[in-house]
């Protein structure tokens, strides 16, 4: 079981400090279960709490918009 979280700051988009893009804390989280025979499977679930957030942006008028809450299933097999 492991559980992250990652939090930005409030920040500026251009050098003349016109636009700041808001704070945002994002929580991971991932399970993993491993079989005997060299099988684990994994579970990856990100932005739990489902926030509003934004990755970046190059001026007021082109903001990217972070994802949702997504999740992820892997199968790792060891030969």
């Amino acid at each position: 079981l492991a559980l992250g979280v990652n939090h930005v700051g409030k920040r500026p988009v251009d050098n003349g400090n016109t636009f700041d893009l808001p704070d945002h804390t994002l929580v991971d989280a991932t399970v993993t279960y491993k079989f005997e025979n060299d099988l684990n499977l994994r579970l990856k679930l990100e932005n739990l709490t489902d926030e509003r957030w934004y990755s970046g942006s190059f001026t007021s008028q082109s903001v990217f918009v972070g994802h949702g809450t997504q999740a992820q299933l892997a199968i790792d097999y060891r030969i």
